[in-house]
Protein backbone atom coordinates (compact mmCIF):
# COMPACT_ATOMS: atom_id res chain seq x y z
CA UNK A 1 0.00 0.00 0.00
CA UNK A 2 2.88 2.49 1.00
CA UNK A 3 4.84 1.36 -2.00
CA UNK A 4 1.66 2.36 -4.08
CA UNK A 5 1.24 5.78 -2.70
CA UNK A 6 4.81 6.66 -3.45
CA UNK A 7 4.06 5.42 -7.50
CA UNK A 8 1.18 7.91 -7.58
CA UNK A 9 3.11 10.47 -5.91
CA UNK A 10 5.81 10.17 -8.24
CA UNK A 11 4.29 10.07 -10.55
CA UNK A 12 1.98 13.30 -9.91
CA UNK A 13 5.54 14.97 -9.24
CA UNK A 14 6.64 13.88 -12.66
CA UNK A 15 4.01 14.95 -14.33
CA UNK A 16 3.91 18.34 -12.82
CA UNK A 17 7.51 18.60 -14.13
CA UNK A 18 6.31 18.62 -17.85
CA UNK A 19 2.99 20.96 -17.30
CA UNK A 20 4.59 24.28 -17.99
CA UNK A 21 5.00 23.90 -21.33
CA UNK A 22 1.28 23.39 -21.68
CA UNK A 23 -1.26 26.00 -22.10
CA UNK A 24 -4.22 26.26 -19.50
CA UNK A 25 -7.64 24.54 -21.26
CA UNK A 26 -11.19 25.59 -20.65
CA UNK A 27 -13.09 23.98 -17.78
CA UNK A 28 -17.18 22.35 -18.43
CA UNK A 29 -18.96 24.12 -15.17
CA UNK A 30 -22.13 21.28 -14.16
CA UNK A 31 -25.25 22.84 -14.22
CA UNK A 32 -27.91 20.65 -12.43
CA UNK A 33 -31.01 19.75 -15.41
CA UNK A 34 -34.15 21.83 -14.80
CA UNK A 35 -36.41 20.46 -12.72
CA UNK A 36 -39.87 19.00 -14.13
CA UNK A 37 -42.97 16.96 -13.50
CA UNK A 38 -40.98 13.33 -14.07
CA UNK A 39 -43.59 11.29 -11.96
CA UNK A 40 -41.58 7.96 -10.81
CA UNK A 41 -38.18 10.14 -11.56
CA UNK A 42 -39.72 12.98 -9.23
CA UNK A 43 -36.36 12.23 -7.02
CA UNK A 44 -33.64 10.18 -8.46
CA UNK A 45 -30.89 8.88 -5.96
CA UNK A 46 -27.95 7.56 -6.84
CA UNK A 47 -25.83 5.53 -4.19
CA UNK A 48 -22.51 3.89 -5.36
CA UNK A 49 -18.29 4.76 -5.15
CA UNK A 50 -16.18 6.81 -7.27
CA UNK A 51 -17.65 5.65 -10.72
CA UNK A 52 -21.03 7.02 -9.16
CA UNK A 53 -19.42 10.32 -7.61
CA UNK A 54 -17.77 10.78 -11.21
CA UNK A 55 -13.89 10.24 -10.83
CA UNK A 56 -11.99 10.81 -14.35
CA UNK A 57 -8.12 10.36 -14.88
CA UNK A 58 -7.44 10.31 -11.39
CA UNK A 59 -9.30 13.22 -9.58
CA UNK A 60 -12.89 13.91 -8.90
CA UNK A 61 -13.96 17.88 -9.10
CA UNK A 62 -16.89 20.10 -10.03
CA UNK A 63 -15.67 20.47 -13.49
CA UNK A 64 -16.21 17.18 -14.32
CA UNK A 65 -18.66 15.45 -11.75
CA UNK A 66 -21.66 16.82 -14.71
CA UNK A 67 -20.10 13.79 -16.94
CA UNK A 68 -20.74 11.22 -14.23
CA UNK A 69 -23.37 8.40 -15.71
CA UNK A 70 -26.50 9.36 -13.17
CA UNK A 71 -26.20 12.86 -13.71
CA UNK A 72 -26.49 12.19 -17.69
CA UNK A 73 -29.55 9.18 -16.90
CA UNK A 74 -30.99 12.36 -15.26
CA UNK A 75 -30.76 14.63 -18.10
CA UNK A 76 -32.91 11.60 -19.46
CA UNK A 77 -34.86 11.21 -16.51
CA UNK A 78 -35.50 15.18 -17.27
CA UNK A 79 -35.28 15.64 -12.87
CA UNK A 80 -33.36 17.77 -10.84
CA UNK A 81 -30.04 16.17 -10.03
CA UNK A 82 -27.89 17.88 -6.99
CA UNK A 83 -24.07 16.96 -6.62
CA UNK A 84 -21.92 17.71 -3.80
CA UNK A 85 -19.16 19.56 -6.06
CA UNK A 86 -16.01 19.46 -5.16
CA UNK A 87 -14.31 22.61 -5.84
CA UNK A 88 -11.68 22.79 -8.60
CA UNK A 89 -9.02 21.01 -8.34
CA UNK A 90 -10.39 18.22 -6.11
CA UNK A 91 -9.10 16.21 -3.51
CA UNK A 92 -6.56 14.30 -5.82
CA UNK A 93 -5.20 15.90 -9.04
CA UNK A 94 -6.44 14.90 -12.19
CA UNK A 95 -3.58 14.55 -14.36
CA UNK A 96 -5.18 16.23 -18.03
CA UNK A 97 -5.08 19.41 -15.59
CA UNK A 98 -1.49 18.65 -14.38
CA UNK A 99 -0.05 17.60 -18.03
CA UNK A 100 -1.80 20.95 -19.48
CA UNK A 101 -1.14 23.41 -16.67
CA UNK A 102 -4.59 23.92 -15.59
CA UNK A 103 -3.99 24.58 -11.89
CA UNK A 104 -3.08 27.52 -10.97
CA UNK A 105 -0.38 27.55 -8.31
CA UNK A 106 -2.94 29.13 -5.85
CA UNK A 107 -5.16 26.31 -6.24
CA UNK A 108 -2.77 23.44 -5.07
CA UNK A 109 -3.76 24.11 -1.66
CA UNK A 110 -6.85 22.43 -1.56
CA UNK A 111 -4.85 19.41 -2.48
CA UNK A 112 -3.07 19.45 0.17
CA UNK A 113 -6.44 20.53 2.99
CA UNK A 114 -8.13 17.32 1.59
CA UNK A 115 -10.52 18.68 -0.79
CA UNK A 116 -13.48 21.61 -0.59
CA UNK A 117 -16.95 21.16 -1.20
CA UNK A 118 -18.53 24.13 -3.46
CA UNK A 119 -21.10 24.49 -1.08
CA UNK A 120 -19.84 24.24 2.23
CA UNK A 121 -22.14 21.21 2.87
CA UNK A 122 -24.88 23.40 2.79
CA UNK A 123 -26.99 21.77 0.36
CA UNK A 124 -26.61 17.98 1.62
CA UNK A 125 -30.33 17.56 2.60
CA UNK A 126 -31.04 17.92 -1.25
CA UNK A 127 -28.18 15.85 -2.65
CA UNK A 128 -29.45 13.20 -5.23
CA UNK A 129 -25.33 11.75 -5.42
CA UNK A 130 -25.08 10.07 -2.10
CA UNK A 131 -21.41 8.04 -3.72
CA UNK A 132 -17.98 8.22 -2.28
CA UNK A 133 -14.27 7.34 -3.98
CA UNK A 134 -13.62 4.41 -2.30
CA UNK A 135 -16.28 2.98 -1.10
CA UNK A 136 -17.56 -1.01 -0.81
CA UNK A 137 -20.86 -2.61 -0.13
CA UNK A 138 -20.02 -2.50 3.64
CA UNK A 139 -18.75 0.64 4.28
CA UNK A 140 -21.58 2.79 2.30
CA UNK A 141 -23.89 1.16 5.03
CA UNK A 142 -21.84 2.10 8.20
CA UNK A 143 -22.17 5.14 10.09
CA UNK A 144 -18.68 6.76 11.05
CA UNK A 145 -16.76 9.01 13.29
CA UNK A 146 -14.24 9.52 11.46
CA UNK A 147 -14.83 8.82 7.82
CA UNK A 148 -12.40 6.29 6.40
CA UNK A 149 -11.38 8.56 3.50
CA UNK A 150 -11.56 11.97 3.09
CA UNK A 151 -14.00 11.51 0.06
CA UNK A 152 -16.40 9.65 2.85
CA UNK A 153 -16.39 13.37 4.43
CA UNK A 154 -16.85 15.60 1.08
CA UNK A 155 -19.44 13.30 -0.09
CA UNK A 156 -21.67 12.87 3.59
CA UNK A 157 -20.59 16.20 5.32
CA UNK A 158 -18.54 16.21 8.18
CA UNK A 159 -19.28 15.54 11.91
CA UNK A 160 -21.22 18.38 13.49
CA UNK A 161 -20.49 19.40 17.00
CA UNK A 162 -22.55 17.61 19.71
CA UNK A 163 -22.94 14.23 16.62
CA UNK A 164 -21.66 11.32 17.79
CA UNK A 165 -21.63 9.91 14.29
CA UNK A 166 -22.50 10.73 10.92
CA UNK A 167 -25.38 8.81 8.93
CA UNK A 168 -23.66 6.25 6.66
CA UNK A 169 -24.50 7.38 2.77
CA UNK A 170 -26.75 4.56 2.60
CA UNK A 171 -29.27 6.33 5.13
CA UNK A 172 -28.61 9.57 4.19
CA UNK A 173 -30.04 8.43 0.69
CA UNK A 174 -33.29 6.86 2.21
CA UNK A 175 -33.74 9.90 4.29
CA UNK A 176 -33.84 11.75 0.82
CA UNK A 177 -36.86 10.18 0.13
CA UNK A 178 -35.83 8.40 -3.67
CA UNK A 179 -39.07 7.90 -6.09
CA UNK A 180 -36.10 6.09 -8.07
CA UNK A 181 -32.50 4.56 -6.90
CA UNK A 182 -29.93 3.69 -8.64
CA UNK A 183 -27.35 1.33 -6.75
CA UNK A 184 -23.65 0.80 -8.46
CA UNK A 185 -21.89 -0.76 -5.53
CA UNK A 186 -19.32 -3.59 -5.20
CA UNK A 187 -15.89 -2.19 -7.76
CA UNK A 188 -13.61 -1.60 -4.65
CA UNK A 189 -14.58 -4.82 -3.26
CA UNK A 190 -12.14 -6.35 -6.41
CA UNK A 191 -10.70 -3.18 -7.65
CA UNK A 192 -8.16 -2.50 -4.76
CA UNK A 193 -6.82 -6.46 -5.47
CA UNK A 194 -6.56 -4.94 -8.79
CA UNK A 195 -4.39 -2.04 -8.88
CA UNK A 196 -3.00 -2.59 -5.75
CA UNK A 197 -1.74 -5.86 -6.91
CA UNK A 198 -2.85 -7.04 -3.79
CA UNK A 199 -5.13 -10.21 -3.36
CA UNK A 200 -5.31 -9.92 0.57
CA UNK A 201 -7.84 -7.18 -0.75
CA UNK A 202 -10.55 -9.15 -2.17
CA UNK A 203 -13.55 -9.18 -0.13
CA UNK A 204 -14.70 -12.53 0.23
CA UNK A 205 -18.21 -13.18 -1.88
CA UNK A 206 -19.90 -15.36 0.74
CA UNK A 207 -19.22 -11.46 3.10
CA UNK A 208 -20.16 -9.67 -0.28
CA UNK A 209 -23.26 -12.05 -0.30
CA UNK A 210 -24.23 -11.00 3.73
CA UNK A 211 -23.00 -7.18 2.97
CA UNK A 212 -24.93 -6.88 -0.27
CA UNK A 213 -28.08 -8.51 1.27
CA UNK A 214 -28.10 -5.85 4.04
CA UNK A 215 -28.10 -3.03 1.68
CA UNK A 216 -30.98 -4.28 -0.46
CA UNK A 217 -32.98 -5.00 2.59
CA UNK A 218 -32.88 -1.64 3.71
CA UNK A 219 -33.59 -0.77 -0.04
CA UNK A 220 -36.57 -2.72 -0.06
CA UNK A 221 -37.82 -1.48 3.01
CA UNK A 222 -38.41 1.69 1.91
CA UNK A 223 -40.07 0.45 -1.39
CA UNK A 224 -43.52 2.22 -1.87
CA UNK A 225 -45.45 -1.09 -1.68
CA UNK A 226 -44.03 -1.14 2.25
CA UNK A 227 -44.98 2.45 3.00
CA UNK A 228 -41.86 3.90 1.43
CA UNK A 229 -40.94 6.64 -1.76
CA UNK A 230 -39.50 4.01 -3.84
CA UNK A 231 -41.10 3.23 -7.57
CA UNK A 232 -37.94 1.34 -9.16
CA UNK A 233 -34.55 0.01 -8.90
CA UNK A 234 -31.65 -0.31 -11.15
CA UNK A 235 -28.95 -2.69 -10.37
CA UNK A 236 -25.14 -2.53 -11.81
CA UNK A 237 -22.87 -5.44 -12.69
CA UNK A 238 -19.39 -5.20 -12.23
CA UNK A 239 -17.30 -5.20 -15.12
CA UNK A 240 -14.07 -7.32 -15.06
CA UNK A 241 -11.01 -6.35 -13.89
CA UNK A 242 -9.19 -7.75 -16.48
CA UNK A 243 -10.33 -5.29 -19.23
CA UNK A 244 -8.96 -2.14 -17.15
CA UNK A 245 -6.35 -0.23 -19.22
CA UNK A 246 -4.31 -0.11 -15.82
CA UNK A 247 -3.07 -3.41 -16.32
CA UNK A 248 -0.06 -3.40 -19.24
CA UNK A 249 1.51 -5.91 -20.75
CA UNK A 250 4.52 -6.72 -18.28
CA UNK A 251 8.49 -6.95 -20.01
CA UNK A 252 10.19 -7.93 -17.09
CA UNK A 253 11.97 -11.49 -18.30
CA UNK A 254 11.91 -12.80 -14.07
CA UNK A 255 7.94 -12.40 -14.30
CA UNK A 256 6.05 -15.89 -15.13
CA UNK A 257 4.42 -15.70 -18.69
CA UNK A 258 1.20 -13.60 -19.36
CA UNK A 259 1.60 -11.32 -16.49
CA UNK A 260 0.52 -7.64 -16.09
CA UNK A 261 1.90 -4.67 -14.28
CA UNK A 262 0.25 -1.06 -13.52
CA UNK A 263 0.42 0.77 -16.57
CA UNK A 264 3.10 3.53 -15.23
CA UNK A 265 6.00 1.77 -14.18
CA UNK A 266 8.69 0.56 -16.75
CA UNK A 267 8.73 -2.82 -15.12
CA UNK A 268 6.95 -4.40 -12.50
CA UNK A 269 8.28 -5.93 -9.17
CA UNK A 270 7.48 -8.85 -6.92
CA UNK A 271 4.40 -6.83 -5.13
CA UNK A 272 3.67 -4.75 -8.31
CA UNK A 273 2.66 -7.39 -11.05
CA UNK A 274 -0.58 -9.51 -11.89
CA UNK A 275 -0.18 -12.77 -12.61
CA UNK A 276 -2.03 -14.57 -14.50
CA UNK A 277 -2.52 -16.80 -11.34
CA UNK A 278 -3.75 -13.91 -9.33
CA UNK A 279 -5.78 -12.23 -12.16
CA UNK A 280 -7.81 -16.13 -12.18
CA UNK A 281 -8.21 -15.51 -8.49
CA UNK A 282 -9.91 -12.02 -9.08
CA UNK A 283 -11.94 -12.39 -11.53
CA UNK A 284 -13.47 -15.83 -10.09
CA UNK A 285 -14.50 -13.48 -7.29
CA UNK A 286 -16.05 -10.96 -9.54
CA UNK A 287 -17.98 -13.61 -11.37
CA UNK A 288 -19.44 -14.90 -8.26
CA UNK A 289 -20.29 -11.44 -6.90
CA UNK A 290 -22.01 -10.51 -10.50
CA UNK A 291 -24.20 -13.95 -10.00
CA UNK A 292 -25.35 -12.53 -6.60
CA UNK A 293 -26.47 -9.38 -8.26
CA UNK A 294 -28.02 -10.77 -10.78
CA UNK A 295 -29.83 -12.50 -8.38
CA UNK A 296 -31.28 -10.24 -6.27
CA UNK A 297 -31.83 -7.86 -9.30
CA UNK A 298 -34.13 -11.07 -10.72
CA UNK A 299 -35.61 -11.84 -7.36
CA UNK A 300 -37.17 -8.22 -6.66
CA UNK A 301 -38.22 -7.71 -10.34
CA UNK A 302 -35.98 -4.40 -10.44
CA UNK A 303 -33.82 -3.29 -13.28
CA UNK A 304 -30.07 -4.85 -13.97
CA UNK A 305 -27.29 -2.82 -16.15
CA UNK A 306 -24.90 -5.08 -16.87
CA UNK A 307 -22.03 -3.45 -17.47
CA UNK A 308 -19.99 -6.75 -16.93
CA UNK A 309 -21.63 -7.57 -20.38
CA UNK A 310 -21.22 -4.50 -22.07
CA UNK A 311 -17.75 -4.00 -21.53
CA UNK A 312 -17.38 -7.42 -22.80
CA UNK A 313 -19.23 -7.41 -25.78
CA UNK A 314 -16.90 -4.30 -26.34
CA UNK A 315 -14.03 -6.30 -25.69
CA UNK A 316 -15.09 -9.14 -28.07
CA UNK A 317 -16.25 -6.91 -30.74
CA UNK A 318 -12.64 -4.97 -30.35
CA UNK A 319 -14.73 -2.07 -29.89
CA UNK A 320 -17.87 -0.33 -30.55
CA UNK A 321 -19.05 2.52 -32.96
CA UNK A 322 -20.50 5.50 -30.72
CA UNK A 323 -24.41 6.12 -31.32
CA UNK A 324 -26.26 9.40 -30.96
CA UNK A 325 -29.14 10.00 -29.28
CA UNK A 326 -32.29 7.95 -31.73
CA UNK A 327 -29.90 5.14 -31.78
CA UNK A 328 -27.79 5.97 -35.05
CA UNK A 329 -24.42 4.33 -35.03
CA UNK A 330 -21.89 6.72 -36.59
CA UNK A 331 -18.46 5.85 -38.02
CA UNK A 332 -16.45 7.17 -34.93
CA UNK A 333 -14.93 4.19 -32.80
CA UNK A 334 -13.33 3.96 -29.55
CA UNK A 335 -12.30 0.82 -27.62
CA UNK A 336 -10.97 0.30 -23.80
CA UNK A 337 -7.60 -0.08 -24.72
CA UNK A 338 -5.46 2.93 -22.78
CA UNK A 339 -6.09 5.80 -25.10
CA UNK A 340 -8.70 4.41 -26.94
CA UNK A 341 -11.60 6.61 -25.22
CA UNK A 342 -13.74 4.91 -23.20
CA UNK A 343 -11.52 5.03 -20.05
CA UNK A 344 -9.78 8.24 -18.80
CA UNK A 345 -5.86 8.71 -18.17
CA UNK A 346 -5.95 7.06 -14.82
CA UNK A 347 -6.91 3.37 -16.60
CA UNK A 348 -9.33 2.41 -13.93
CA UNK A 349 -12.13 4.92 -14.78
CA UNK A 350 -14.56 5.40 -17.60
CA UNK A 351 -14.04 8.76 -19.95
CA UNK A 352 -16.84 11.31 -20.05
CA UNK A 353 -17.73 9.00 -23.02
CA UNK A 354 -17.55 5.83 -21.02
CA UNK A 355 -19.51 7.48 -18.88
CA UNK A 356 -21.93 7.99 -21.65
CA UNK A 357 -22.03 4.71 -22.98
CA UNK A 358 -23.14 3.40 -19.37
CA UNK A 359 -25.57 5.68 -18.95
CA UNK A 360 -27.00 4.51 -21.94
CA UNK A 361 -27.09 1.16 -20.81
CA UNK A 362 -28.52 1.97 -17.22
CA UNK A 363 -31.60 3.86 -19.31
CA UNK A 364 -31.93 0.64 -21.45
CA UNK A 365 -32.34 -1.61 -18.51
CA UNK A 366 -35.15 1.00 -17.24
CA UNK A 367 -36.92 1.23 -20.21
CA UNK A 368 -36.47 -2.51 -20.37
CA UNK A 369 -38.31 -3.26 -16.82
CA UNK A 370 -40.19 -0.26 -16.18
CA UNK A 371 -41.85 0.54 -19.53
CA UNK A 372 -45.30 -0.09 -18.46
CA UNK A 373 -45.57 1.75 -15.44
CA UNK A 374 -43.80 4.82 -17.29
CA UNK A 375 -46.00 4.61 -19.99
CA UNK A 376 -49.34 4.27 -16.92
CA UNK A 377 -47.17 7.39 -15.56
CA UNK A 378 -47.41 9.19 -19.20
CA UNK A 379 -43.70 9.50 -19.03
CA UNK A 380 -42.07 8.15 -22.44
CA UNK A 381 -39.14 6.03 -22.34
CA UNK A 382 -36.07 7.56 -21.81
CA UNK A 383 -33.68 8.38 -24.78
CA UNK A 384 -29.76 7.79 -25.25
CA UNK A 385 -27.48 10.15 -24.40
CA UNK A 386 -26.00 11.14 -27.32
CA UNK A 387 -22.70 9.46 -27.35
CA UNK A 388 -21.21 10.76 -30.49
CA UNK A 389 -21.50 14.67 -29.04
CA UNK A 390 -20.23 13.69 -25.84
CA UNK A 391 -17.23 12.24 -27.48
CA UNK A 392 -16.74 15.70 -29.46
CA UNK A 393 -16.92 17.90 -25.84
CA UNK A 394 -14.80 15.21 -24.62
CA UNK A 395 -11.21 16.71 -23.93
CA UNK A 396 -9.73 13.36 -23.85
CA UNK A 397 -10.61 12.23 -26.99
CA UNK A 398 -10.45 16.00 -28.23
CA UNK A 399 -7.37 17.23 -26.33
CA UNK A 400 -4.95 13.91 -26.02
CA UNK A 401 -2.62 13.51 -23.87
CA UNK A 402 -0.32 10.02 -23.42
CA UNK A 403 1.46 9.89 -19.85
CA UNK A 404 3.08 6.82 -21.17
CA UNK A 405 5.67 8.57 -22.72
CA UNK A 406 7.07 8.75 -19.59
CA UNK A 407 6.80 5.13 -18.67
CA UNK A 408 10.68 4.49 -20.34
CA UNK A 409 12.16 7.46 -19.80
CA UNK A 410 15.29 7.33 -17.33
CA UNK A 411 13.22 8.85 -14.24
CA UNK A 412 10.85 5.99 -14.70
CA UNK A 413 13.55 3.72 -15.14
CA UNK A 414 15.26 4.92 -11.88
CA UNK A 415 12.31 4.91 -10.07
CA UNK A 416 12.16 1.06 -10.68
CA UNK A 417 15.50 0.71 -9.34
CA UNK A 418 14.09 2.32 -6.26
CA UNK A 419 11.15 0.08 -5.87
CA UNK A 420 13.03 -3.59 -6.36
CA UNK A 421 15.11 -2.58 -3.57
CA UNK A 422 12.02 -2.66 -1.31
CA UNK A 423 10.47 -5.53 -3.20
Amino acid sequence: MKKFIIIGIAFTFFMTGVSGVFASGDKRVCAAPLPEDAGMFKTFCAVGDSLTQGFISGSVDETRQCWSFPNRLAELMGTEYNMGLLKFPGLFLNLHDVARGNIRWWQWYLYWVGGMRRDGYANQEVLNTFASTGATVSNIQRPYIEPPNPFFKLASAPKLSGEKYVKSLLDQAMDRKPTFLSLFIGNNDVLGATYKCNLDLLTDPGQFRADYRRCTIKVEQNLKENGGSIQGVVLATLPDVSLVPFLDEDTNPKSPPGTLKPFMLYMSTKSLRQTPESLAKIQNTQRKLNDFIREVAETNHWALADIDETFNKISQDDGMFLRKSDGTETKLKFNLEYGGGLFSLDGLHPSATGAAVMANRFARAINEQYGDLMRSQGIPLLKLVDEYQTAENDELYMDPYDPRVLVNSDISKTFHSILNLFS
